[in-house]
């Protein structure tokens, strides 16, 4: 993901996202324009996983939470959107969609700058891992689709934790 971070801004994005459908924000948000951008994201990324309504709406608030906290002066809303305008712009690139949009909306999901990195990212990927675990249904392993969703939480999981390092390793 942070290869990409790399990469020059994409005018494209608007145009791409332009037919997502938009959810009601909370009532302090309705201003935040990364908020209002990123949500109808999410909301895809959740149905697209199966993640019941009850999960997408309480993981949306942790998502939100953390990344609007006072002490982040990059790690935020912005950053997200930001990065999701790199994958707009390179969406025919990107073979595992839903696992590269798990990894942006949950890389930095924890950002304590006393702490810093690997600890941050470590404690990014536990967070996801709560989130896998409580809200992406397994079905019935050893299925095949179950496996896969195990697949991609590994991947998704090895990606927060390369995020440390700010570059990309083979594979």
């Amino acid at each position: 993901l942070r290869c990409l971070c790399t990469l020059p801004n994409s005018l494209q994005t608007k145009q791409y996202f332009k037919g997502c459908a938009m959810s009601e924000l909370s009532a302090g948000l309705l201003n935040n324009t990364d908020a209002q951008f990123l949500r109808p994201l999410w909301s895809e990324l959740c149905k697209g996983l199966g993640v019941l309504q009850k999960f997408e709406d309480r993981w949306w608030q942790i998502v939100l939470t953390k990344h609007s906290e006072p002490h982040r002066a990059y790690h935020t809303l912005s950053h997200l959107h930001e990065m999701f305008d790199y994958l707009a712009q390179y969406r025919s690139c990107i073979t595992d969609r839903f696992a590269v949009m798990l990894a942006i909306f949950f890389h930095d999901i924890i950002y304590d700058p006393r702490k810093g990195s690997p600890q941050n990212e470590e404690d990014s990927a536990e967070l996801f891992g709560e989130f896998a675990l409580e809200s992406l249904p397994l079905g019935n392993l050893p299925d095949r689709d179950s496996i896969a969703k195990c697949e991609m939480i590994d991947k998704v999981t090895r990606w927060i934790i390369q995020t440390a390092h700010h570059r990309c390793a083979e594979g």
